[in-house]
Parts: structure tokens; C-alpha cells; sequence
């Protein structure tokens, strides 16, 4: 559900993320339905494994809380209230985020789950996904 982390507003009207757990549903949404020509020992295409990680950050988030949204705004954060960016992709830069800060107050923080990259810059802070689910959770936001 759509959340603004600034005011503490959650909004039932706007769109909603749905990140589909069961790998049987992940796969049917992906292929409009139906799972023909699929093979469940095929590589994962690299597109969909952003999708994947999103969908195990958020089934982490519920674990720890129920309190699970995202934000939209120029931009987009992932999961709030946590303030979680999920970028799984080879390389991500901080620099990327520097719209953060001017968006949101100074006393927030950014936290960027990444495939393999370490950074902290400002309020911005990039870990590997592996990292973090390993972790206790207290850098989260």
C-alpha cells in the first residue's frame, strides 16, 4: 500500500505492489498465466532477479513487521517505513539516491540492498542483499 513516510499517511486509493512469494505464482504472473514452455531448471532470466529479491525483502519486512508500503513520488523507495531500496543489479552507485536527501528530512536514512555493492554516502547507506538477510536488521533504516 502506498505510504508517505513524511506525513504518516497511508492512501488505500493509489496502486498497490503485489510481490507474489510461491514460485508457482511468480512464474504464472510473469507468463501471463499459464506456465507452457517453462522449465524449472532454466537460468533465472537477470531481469527477473530484481523482482525475486524485491519479493524476498518484502517477505522479510512482514516477518519483522506488518507495516509494509511503498513510496511515490519523482522517484520511488520500495519499502517504507523502513526506507529500503531494492537495486539487485551489478553496479549501483550512490549517487543515484542523492534525490533522497532533498526529498526527505536529514533525520532519514536510506538503506540500499544491493547484488554486491558496499557504500555510505550522507544518509545513504548500500549493502548486499546476502548481507542484510544475514544481519539483525538494525542498519535498516
Amino acid at each position: 500500500m502506498w505510504q508517505d513516510p513524511i506525513k504518516q499517511i497511508l492512501s488505500h486509493r493509489k496502486n498497490r505492489k503485489y510481490y507474489p512469494i510461491d514460485p508457482l505464482l511468480f512464474h504464472l504472473f510473469q507468463r501471463g498465466g499459464t506456465l507452457n514452455g517453462f522449465e524449472p531448471r532454466d537460468p533465472i532470466r537477470p531481469e527477473l532477479e530484481g523482482q525475486i529479491a524485491e519479493g524476498i525483502v518484502c517477505q522479510e519486512l512482514q516477518r519483522i513487521s506488518k507495516d509494509v508500503g511503498y513510496w511515490s513520488g519523482k522517484k520511488e523507495i520500495d519499502f517504507v517505513p523502513s526506507l529500503i531500496e531494492v537495486k539487485y543489479q551489478n553496479r549501483v552507485s550512490p549517487h543515484e539516491f542523492l534525490w533522497f536527501e532533498k526529498t526527505f528530512s536529514k533525520r532519514k536514512n536510506l538503506l540500499v540492498l544491493t547484488k554486491n555493492d558496499h557504500f555510505h554516502l550522507g544518509p545513504i547507506k548500500g549493502v548486499p542483499l546476502k548481507e542484510w538477510l544475514l544481519s539483525d536488521k538494525s542498519f535498516s533504516s
